[in-house]
């Protein structure tokens, strides 16, 4: 994520323009876990709008800390990426910092390849990470 809590500040009618923008988006699509009523993880796909890129989506992924290593992202994964082949996208793509090895770990385990690196892409509290590209072919 590359927001710091105090940073996001999108409203209320932001968030349901987001979130409308994915509903009507054939190819775009967002999963969310849920716990007892509490919001635990979320993935969104992003397809590509230009008619070059809509047989690929962009993908981020959010699990809460405290549901690490319980399995919340990995079956997040397994459903993006079961909804990806039936609507027949080609690809899959995402951006995770090259100091993020369980995420990386997760991805490689789904499929995805480093593709390229971003060198100084991304700086958190004042230390420079590269940002690994990584992707699927579906």
């Amino acid at each position: 994520m590359l927001f710091e809590p105090h940073e996001y500040t999108a409203s209320l009618k932001q968030e349901t323009g987001f979130i409308n923008h994915y509903n009507e988006s054939y190819n775009s699509s967002i999963l969310v876990s849920e716990l007892g009523g509490e919001l635990i993880g979320f993935l969104g796909a992003e397809g590509g709008r230009s008619k070059k890129v809509k047989h690929s989506a962009n993908i981020f992924l959010g699990v809460r800390k405290k549901y690490w290593g319980q399995g919340v992202a990995s079956s997040l994964m397994i459903e993006t990426m079961s909804w990806a082949r039936r609507i027949r996208l080609k690809r899959l793509e995402l951006a995770v910092s090259s100091n993020n090895h369980k995420a990386i770990k997760l991805y490689h385990s789904h499929g995805f390849e480093l593709e390229g690196v971003k060198k100084y892409a991304i700086s958190t509290n004042g230390t420079l990470e590269d940002e690994n590209i990584m992707g699927c072919v579906l």
